[in-house]
């Protein structure tokens, strides 16, 4: 369920973005015609990554930890139990020599 009203809220907020930076976008094009280019791709791409951002921040997709032992399907967005434990793993800091050069 957060997943659908994250996706709609990333879905609204770029496309708000997308309509500002198309209607800023022409009234370049009609004065510098060779920046126009590069204004629409580079900010659309900026628009998509922080709307984004902005989408993950205000509804806060929940992530499953390592701590926890059964994590249900919902919380592994996609990635199956064994994947999920390999990364637990590989992210886990149990060697002595990290730990003492941390401290």
């Amino acid at each position: 369920m957060t997943f659908v009203v994250w996706f709609v809220v990333w879905i609204i907020l770029s496309g708000v973005g997308l309509t500002a930076v198309y209607r800023t976008g022409l009234l370049i094009e009609r004065k510098h015609p060779g920046i126009s280019v590069f204004y629409f791709v580079l900010l659309s791409t900026g628009v998509l990554v922080a709307s984004y951002v902005t989408a993950v921040r205000l509804i806060g997709i929940d992530q499953v930890s390592c701590e926890e032992m059964d994590p249900s399907e919902a919380q592994l967005r996609g990635a199956s139990p064994s994947e999920f434990r390999a990364r637990c793993i590989a992210t886990q800091n149990s060697f002595e020599s990290i730990n003492w050069r941390k401290s």
